[in-house]
């Protein structure tokens, strides 16, 4: 790593390692980004982290951070000018839950796409990054290997024969609406690039835009969206260093049709979450100081409420969303008292005020880059 940059380590077809690159390139920030391979697991983030995962950020001074949300959140304290999480109280808070919805509801059309559709493109893929200079025939074989676990994220997201159908209408309801925005705006809250944009790379960019099945949909049906991953592939430059000066003085409204999208979405999400929370609470209640698994159990839920597609599912209660959906709350808590009144408008408007309740804080916190059941006094 050379003095003064940073390194980040992933891959391109990384669901969150798109997150933080977004973020260097966007801030901008000089950085080295880094293929994870199994080189790379084996000497440097098995030894650092503990756990095979990316993304992983080194600092120039060493420093090493895991989780796109916890990098974003660490980088933006260390450079602080032309910032990329909103200033101004509606948008700060509408990116927090856009960066939610980016990357946990979107996960749902994001990996189904990929491990219905496109399976053996994402096996030879893994098997290419893991070790780039074994034959084809090693690699795929390797990447087969690696994707068993993967493969089966969708069911635990309620992705099934029943729910299929609806999970890939909903994707073209949003993909509409974003492509309809991006027809009017350069960016997800307006016209300089933020946290929202950054998230939504996660989903759009590093798997329905790159994978060949939903690749095809993105671009046939939406090539303002495809404009708008352009934009954000392409570093700041002085000039988008100015837009986002001016866009800190913006008037905080956020567009309609973004509004319109987490209106959608929370029309799903709200009740799924409510549900899970509650499930979460009774599980953590039997489990205090535990490290939390991967699932906590499994629930019903409804996607497209309302809508003449609606269908219900099962899912899996995931512990990694329940933190970051105790992070947004967490986020509305640090707000002055004096802005409260703004964001409890705004999610009035957008269907999230029932999550905003005191009783939907939960015991679970972050140590050494893993989850745990934490005690309350």
């Amino acid at each position: 790593m050379t003095a003064d940059r940073y390194t980040l380590y992933g891959v391109e077809a990384s669901y969150y390692a798109a997150k933080p690159r977004s973020y260097l390139l966007q801030k901008p920030l000089p950085f080295d980004d880094l293929v994870a391979d199994r080189a790379v697991f084996d000497n440097i983030i098995m030894p650092k982290i503990g756990i095979p995962i990316v993304p992983v950020v080194v600092t120039p001074a060493g420093e090493v951070l895991q989780d796109s949300s916890i990098i974003v959140e660490e980088l933006e304290k260390l450079h602080p000018h032309n910032p990329l999480i909103p200033t101004t109280p509606k948008k700060r808070f509408a990116s927090y839950l856009l960066e939610l919805f980016a990357d946990e509801w979107f996960k749902i059309p994001a990996l189904h796409y990929r491990w219905f559709y496109d399976a053996e493109f994402a096996e030879r893929m893994m098997g290419e990054m893991n070790d780039p200079a074994a034959s084809r025939e090693d690699q795929w074989r390797v990447g087969k290997k690696i994707a068993r676990e993967f493969s089966s994220w969708p069911k635990h997201l309620g992705v099934d024969e029943n729910t299929r159908r609806t999970v890939e209408l909903l994707f073209l309801d949003y993909l509409r609406v974003l492509n309809g925005h991006f027809s009017e705006h350069e960016f997800v809250l307006g016209d300089a690039p933020g946290l929202a944009d950054c998230a939504l790379m996660g989903p759009l960019y590093a798997h329905l835009y790159r994978d060949p099945y939903s690749g095809k949909i993105v671009r046939d049906e939406a090539p303002h969206v495809c404009d708008w991953i352009a934009r954000m592939r392409t570093p700041a430059s002085e000039d988008r260093d100015r837009k986002l000066s001016r866009a800190a003085d913006a008037e905080d409204e956020v567009p309609t049709a973004i509004v319109e999208l987490i209106q959608a979405i929370n029309a799903d999400y709200v009740p799924m979450i409510l549900d899970a929370v509650g499930q979460t609470r009774e599980w953590l209640q039997q489990h205090t100081t535990k490290e939390l698994p991967r699932y906590l159990g499994e629930h019903e839920f409804t996607l497209a409420v309302g809508k003449p597609y609606e269908v219900r599912g099962i899912r899996s209660i995931h512990a990694v969303e329940q933190w970051k959906f105790q992070r947004v709350l967490g986020k509305y808590d640090s707000e002055p008292e004096n802005l409260k009144d703004t964001i409890n408008s705004l999610c009035e408007e957008l269907g999230f005020s029932d999550c905003l309740a005191e009783e939907l804080r939960l015991p679970i916190e972050r140590r050494s880059f893993k989850l745990y059941a934490a005690t309350v006094d």
